[in-house]
């Protein structure tokens, strides 16, 4: 492979909608992931949804007014799942759970991820939070806070099935075995080729894995269990 050309982690051109549409038309029947940032702030959003080829996972912190009540008029049969992100510097807690109330009387199969910030304090101060969450009947998770400048270092004896049938695609096109390979600075090793250009082709097999993972690592108490990727990452014998 030769020298990385690509920008970055978090400094990308951003493609059109009209390019991912596009992309999605070419695709097999696939559970997309659509996060962010907030999608629901990106231009032609809602037209990426209207392929029913497809079922879409959404992530969103419900903070753009104007996309939520679009949102709430669309079919929820296309929606896997809606990860409502819960973070102290978007909306107040009430409105914020008012509306994945109602997303969930719409027909949403809606849950909230509250990530575990330093500055929470969920056992003291911010336990009102999730009695706002509890009273609602509304699923939440909590996980645990990363930095994702952070990569653990070293070589590890798993494999996955990253690259073989999940990717990460970044705005520009660019796709990567995962979200480890995209923010690790040996990314170019993980780079698969620009799914806008038509250069990249998904592996055979599962692969080996020269990073410690930090989708796999990052797990810990919170979770309630030793390794929730275990269907997705296996160990070598």
């Amino acid at each position: 492979m030769g020298r990385w050309q690509h920008k970055p982690p978090y400094d990308i051109i951003e493609g059109t909608w009209s390019g991912w549409l596009r992309l999605f038309r070419s695709l097999p029947p696939s559970v997309i992931d659509l996060s962010g940032g907030e999608p629901l702030l990106f231009p032609g959003f809602f037209n990426l949804l209207k392929l029913d080829k497809h079922k879409y996972a959404l992530s969103t912190n419900l903070q753009d007014t104007a996309g939520y009540h679009t949102l709430l008029n669309i079919n929820p049969i296309i929606f896997a799942s809606i990860t409502c992100s819960y973070h102290k510097n978007g909306i107040d807690p009430e409105p914020f759970a008012e509306r994945v109330a109602h997303l969930k009387a719409k027909g949403f199969n809606v849950n909230i991820n509250i990530v575990d910030h330093p500055t929470y304090d969920l056992d003291g101060s911010d336990r009102y939070v999730l009695s706002l969450f509890e009273d609602a009947g509304i699923h939440y998770s909590i996980s645990p806070f990363e930095d994702p400048k952070l990569i653990a270092k070293g070589i590890t004896t798993y494999r996955c099935n990253a690259g073989v049938n999940t990717f990460t695609i970044t705005p520009d096109g660019s796709v990567y075995r995962c979200l480890s390979w995209y923010r690790s600075k040996h990314r170019e090793e993980g780079y698969m080729g620009n799914a806008f250009k038509g250069t990249w082709e998904p592996y055979d097999s599962k692969q080996k894995c020269t990073l410690n993972c930090e989708i796999y690592n990052i797990l810990n108490k919170l979770h309630g269990q030793p390794n929730m990727f275990s269907t997705y990452v296996e160990e070598l014998q």
